[in-house]
């Protein structure tokens, strides 16, 4: 090994171990939110066929719940076990672009020669996947974020290791196939990725100055069309479960209408994240779309060789989600776009890459600074001591809660989030006042047993009855529901500023129940 390449791993090494630590520090400060909420409530609430059964019903495959399942029956379900799983699976992202950007700009250079060039990329890219504001936010998240973004790096790397080895292109092939796989059964957006993959191939085999007799012949050739067949195989079995999602989303979800600013929004909540509804903020997302044109109008001018494939995944995802939520479903949304993102951070340590040194150190600095300062400003709007959300309000009621006394939700998105700190205590019930919950508040996952509704708040008349609400999660308005007739507040009402800004304020308030009056009856309702 050459002392350029033990440098390079050195230096990998420590870009690694700084981003593990970046997405470490304080990992178990922010309250657990719905999202990761739902996640602990599929993995150890249900047995593994009924997880994966109702994984189905919600809108994600199941194969993140399922890895999330098994780290959780080795490691414990607190808040740092979960989230550290995200963090693991972000330091394999942060090493695979690395090898990624390694070998698809050194692919017309043979293998035992030095490639500063393309060593350098990778090291660049894997820096800025490190500072990245968007990627540490979903690192700190018991969701499947990272795990999709570290399968698409594995899966695009062993694309390129299959093309340009050809005495070991089996292999890669194979864990090309294995690894796009589990990447569709991670997350929806990973077919837009593969897709954007499979449209690469296309293009690379179409350019090439021969017959389809001559292409068939062609061994290279002949692996794409058994891996691309091997992953459709594969993913067959969930097609008629994506299809029922599909409906299910068309018939009723949060995301908005595509407009002409979904895109850019989309690019600005990745590039420079906020806590705070970033619809309507037209100028950041023009300046925002801007740079992610400019970026790669830059690198396809000096990209080299590899340019067409890191172009191709970030600009085919987009393009190909735009054109499903314009026909079909609206299914933009800032975070999903992290797979493209990835890819444009590649093509800018690319441009950098091959500058002068002079002006890639000042390019490298500014894009440092600039990742260093988004980064500080994201976080300190997300100071969870600022902030106590769901477990502060659960801890207010453990502190005054006398034995016997139930808890109540309100709200269905915090509602699990509930159940998690309450896990010791008696376990709360969601008060639903007759109606259905909607699927994106938590339908798929709720039991019988976990909801309440007027009859069963009639049992414990004798008792107080602790009641949590929420301002936030203005998406299912609808399903909150007010305590019946009968029931009187007691004191004053206790709020907790949720942590995001979606979230709200968590109130708690302690009902007991008075006969009501004539009047209350016609009102229908204590609030």
């Amino acid at each position: 090994m050459t002392r350029r390449r033990r440098f390079a791993r050195v230096l990998l090494f420590a870009i690694t171990a700084a981003g593990v630590c970046l997405r470490a520090f304080h990992l178990a400060d922010r309250p657990v939110w719905f999202d990761e909420a739902f996640s602990w409530t599929l993995v150890t609430q249900f047995s593994w066929s009924e997880m994966v059964e109702r994984t189905g019903r919600d809108v994600h495959p199941p194969f993140y719940y399922l890895v999330l399942r098994c780290w959780t029956c080795c490691f414990g379900a607190s808040p740092v076990v979960m989230r550290s799983l995200s963090v693991a699976l972000a330091a394999a992202t942060m090493v695979v672009f690395y090898l990624l950007c390694r070998d698809v700009f050194s692919a017309d250079t043979p293998p035992d020669e030095e490639r500063p060039m393309a060593e350098r990329t990778g090291l660049v890219a894997a820096l800025l996947i490190a500072l990245s504001p968007a990627h540490v936010h979903w690192s700190y998240e018991a969701r499947m974020y990272t795990l999709a973004t570290a399968l698409l790096g594995f899966s695009t790397w062993a694309l390129v290791r299959a093309l340009k080895s050809p005495r070991r292109a089996a292999a890669w092939w194979t864990a090309y196939a294995l690894s796009a796989a589990a990447l569709l059964y991670t997350h929806n957006y990973g077919l837009f990725s593969v897709a954007a993959q499979w449209a690469y191939l296309i293009c690379r085999f179409a350019h090439q100055p021969c017959g389809w007799f001559e292409m068939f012949a062609d061994k290279r050739f002949r692996g794409v069309a058994v891996a691309v067949a091997c992953v459709a195989v594969m993913y067959a079995p969930w097609l008629p479960v994506l299809q029922a999602q599909k409906s299910r989303v068309q018939a009723d979800y949060w995301i908005p209408a595509v407009d002409p600013w979904s895109v850019p929004e989309a690019w600005l909540a990745l590039i420079a994240p906020a806590n705070r509804a970033i619809a309507g903020a037209h100028a950041e997302a023009f300046a925002a779309a801007a740079g992610v044109v400019a970026t790669l109008a830059v690198f396809i001018w000096r990209g080299g060789e590899g340019r067409w494939l890191v172009a191709c995944m970030v600009v085919c995802p987009v393009a190909l989600a735009t054109l499903v939520s314009l026909v079909s479903v609206s299914v933009i949304v800032g975070r999903h776009f992290l797979l493209a993102y990835l890819f444009l951070l590649c093509a800018a340590a690319r441009v950098a890459a091959g500058l002068p040194r002079l002006e890639r150190g000042l390019l490298l600095a500014l894009l440092l600074v600039d990742s260093a300062a988004a980064l500080a400003r994201h976080r300190d709007s997300l100071r969870a001591d600022a902030a106590p959300g769901i477990r502060g309000a659960v801890e207010h009621v453990r502190d005054g809660r006398r034995p016997g006394e139930p808890i109540v939700v309100l709200h269905p998105c915090i509602y699990f989030s509930t159940r998690y700190y309450a896990a010791n205590d008696s376990a709360p019930h969601l008060y639903l006042d007759g109606k259905r919950p909607m699927h994106y508040t938590g339908a798929p996952i709720l039991r019988d047993d976990d909801c309440w509704q007027a009859a069963d708040l009639k049992r414990v008349r004798g008792r107080r009855v602790w009641a949590l609400d929420t301002t936030g999660y203005s998406a299912g308005f609808r399903q909150r529901a007010a305590m019946p007739a009968g029931w009187r507040r007691v004191g004053s009402s206790k709020s907790f500023r949720g942590l995001y800004f979606f979230e709200g304020d968590i109130s708690v308030d302690v009902y007991e129940w008075i006969e009501p009056t004539a009047t209350a009856k016609k009102s229908g309702g204590a609030r």
